[in-house]
Parts: structure tokens; sequence; C-alpha cells
């Protein structure tokens, strides 16, 4: 075995001999262009996954994603919702325990009648034939107030039944009816309150000695007034109001129609279509 450095060239200039080699389509298949070919070939079977498998399981993982995110923004939501309804509850029995606390100040539907009870005995006195309770009777039904002369707020909130009262006595026994009637714990109003008194009568006596003794009586009053007791509304009887109300509304709103579907315009045998003709 023998061994040189010398270069030795290949014969016909480095060039590979296309006669070994296999040829189809005018090509001739040589190692340059076999791996340009499979290179071809790797690219393609790339693109081929990346198009089939790839993209595919990228957009499978976006659309998971996205699901993901707006199911924790659909838990936050109902969170806050959660929170919000916590809220409301609480506002609500605040707005709930003030309705009471509003309401207890008038009268009931039971408490009305022991409350004109009491003021009937305030005006009527058996000692007393010169106190008399000339007058106490309702004018009309329980009304709903609806014309606005408490406020606007108390529009349908309240009620009212009015009486008319006439009564006569002195000005103590009158000051100490108007007192009864400050001193009830439900609301109480009163209007066309009137007062007129008799003459002033005077006693003259004469004594045995002759001394004039000059006394003055104490008028008597004459009191006319229209008293309105103010009557509170339950939650229940205020909610069926409302309701019936938005019902009402509700049927007496005109109908929807619905939409009116056009169909196709019908098609003569020639293919044309006959205008301004439906079926």
């Amino acid at each position: 075995m023998t061994f040189t450095e010398e270069f030795v060239p290949v014969q016909g200039g480095g060039e590979f001999d296309s006669a070994r080699y296999p040829t189809a389509f005018g090509i001739t298949f040589t190692p340059p262009v076999i791996g340009i070919l499979l290179g071809a070939l790797l690219l393609a079977g790339g693109v081929y996954l990346a198009a089939t498998q790839v993209w595919p399981a990228f957009n499978e993982n976006r659309t998971k994603r996205q699901e993901v995110e707006s199911k924790e923004q659909e838990l936050v939501e109902k969170q806050n919702s959660l929170e919000n309804v916590d809220q409301v509850i609480a506002e609500k029995a605040a707005a709930t325990g003030e309705f009471d606390q509003v309401m207890a100040l008038y009268a009931s539907e039971d408490s009305l009648n022991t409350l004109l009870y009491d003021i009937s005995n305030s005006l009527t006195d058996p000692a007393d034939p010169k106190r008399l309770l000339s007058q106490f009777a309702p004018e009309g039904e329980v009304q709903v107030i609806e014309d606005g002369s408490l406020g606007e707020a108390a529009n349908g909130m309240l009620k009212r039944q009015a009486y008319t009262i006439s009564t006569t006595g002195s000005y103590s026994q009158t000051e100490e009816f108007i007192q009864t009637l400050e001193r009830q714990t439900p609301l109480l109003r009163v209007t066309d309150f009137q007062t007129t008194s008799e003459s002033l009568v005077q006693e003259v006596s004469v004594s045995s000695t002759g001394t004039v003794d000059i006394q003055q009586k104490e008028p008597i009053l004459q009191t006319e007034l229209t008293l309105e007791a103010l009557i509170q509304r339950s939650r229940e009887e205020i909610e069926a109001e409302r309701d019936a109300a938005a019902e009402a509304a509700a049927a007496a709103a005109p109908p929807r129609e619905p939409p009116q579907q056009r169909r196709p315009p019908r098609v003569l045998g020639g293919g044309s279509a006959v205008p301004g003709e439906e079926l």
C-alpha cells in the first residue's frame, strides 16, 4: 500500500456521469436534483402537517383560551351580581323598615274606630250640660289620596276619611278639645276651622249695703271643623294596585303586528318572473 500527497483529478472535469443516473420527463435524477426534490417534499410535508395538524390545534387552543377567559369574566360578573343582590336586598330591607316607620304615624283600619271613640268622649261631659257635641258625622267614603293635597309623594300611599264636627263649650273646653286632637298618635288633619261666640253676658248683683257687683261670665264658643283621618295603606295593597295598573296598561296597548314575509315571485316556464305577482 502506497500513499502520496499528490492530488489526482477526477476524469471528466468533476462532473457527474449522467449516463449512470435515471432520467424522467427530461430530468436526470442526479444527487443534487434528488436532494432538491427531497427538500421540496419535506417542505411540502411540513406545510401539510402545519395546515392539517398544527394550525387547527392552534386555533382550537386559542378558542379554548377565549372560552376560559369568557367563563372567568362570567364568573366575575356573577360574583358582582351576587354582591349587587345582597346590596339590593339590604337596601330593600332598609326601605321597608322606613316605610313601616312612616306608616305607623297614620291610623289603620283597625285603630280608626278607637280613635273616633276617644275624640267623641273628649267632646262630651255629662256633668256639664254646656259642653255639647252637636255633630260628628263622616263625609262620604274612605278615599285614596290622589289629588296631591299632601304632596306628590303621598299620592296612592295614603287614604283619608273626613268627618264634620260641631261642638259647643267654653273657651277652656274648646282648648282642651284641640289639645286632645294634638295628643293623638295618628296624624290628623284639621281644615275649615271656625269658632263663633255668643254675646257676652254680665251678671249684676246688688248687696244689702248697696254695693254693686258686676261679673263677666265666660262666653260659650261654638266650634265647627272638618277632621281628616289619614289612613295607611299596606305594602300588599299598594303592590296589588300597581300590578293591576300595569296589566291594564299592557292590555290597552295595541298588539304588535308580525312582520310580513314576502314570497318570491312566481317563475314561468321560460325562466322569467312575472313582475308584480306573488304566490
